[in-house]
Formats: structure tokens, C-alpha cells, sequence
């Protein structure tokens, strides 16, 4: 999988308070109902989870991923600037995945 970032989003992640350089991306069904209903999200991380998989980026931010989730997400993904200008967002080039990425800045260890 490959990951990368606008540099507008990249400028935007690293003025967040407790963003690091590794970040993990996350499919997120927990209250959703149905492990197919997620919601991508990234989160801040010291180090991977055992298990997890490095994205290839562009960026500064080294990003990590379950391989299982990988089954929910194009090959190729951007994390750019949200169209409002004020959040980020997910896309691939077939589909829009969030417009309101949600950061987790909870500094704990892998999953």
C-alpha cells in the first residue's frame, strides 16, 4: 500500500499537538454495527503494532497499517486537505473515503 500526503496536509498534521512522526491508519467499525461499516481515521503511535505493515509514503510521517484492513482501502491512497480547508481527507482514485479525517493524538503504542 502507498500513502502519501499533500504538503498542505502534511503542514497540517504536524501543527497538531501530539502528532509524532509515526502515525497508524485505521479502519474503525467499533459502534458502527458491522465490521464492513468502518470509518478510516489515523492515529498517533511511538511504535508499530506486532503485525502491522509499512505503508511507502512520500512525507515525513511513517505510516503503519493492519494488513487486514488493507482489504477495505485502494492500493494507492492520499491524505490531503479537506475541501473546507480546515480538516484533512482520504481519497483514492476511485472514491472519496472521508472528507473529516479524524486524528487519535492518544500517545500509546501500536493497536
Amino acid at each position: 500500500m502507498r500513502i502519501d500526503m499533500t504538503p498542505e496536509a502534511a503542514g497540517r498534521l504536524a501543527a497538531m499537538p501530539g502528532v509524532g512522526r509515526r502515525l497508524r491508519l485505521i479502519y474503525d467499525a467499533e459502534g458502527c454495527g458491522c465490521a464492513v461499516s468502518g470509518v478510516p481515521a489515523l492515529q498517533t503511535i511511538d511504535e508499530p503494532a506486532p503485525g502491522d505493515a509499512e505503508a511507502e509514503t512520500n512525507g515525513p510521517f511513517e505510516v503503519g497499517y493492519d494488513p487486514r484492513h488493507e482489504v477495505f482501502f485502494e492500493d494507492r491512497l492520499v491524505i490531503d486537505r479537506a475541501p473546507d480547508g480546515d480538516g484533512l481527507m482520504l481519497r483514492g482514485a476511485g472514491q472519496i473515503y472521508t472528507t473529516h479525517l479524524r486524528v487519535i493524538t492518544a500517545r500509546h503504542s501500536g493497536g
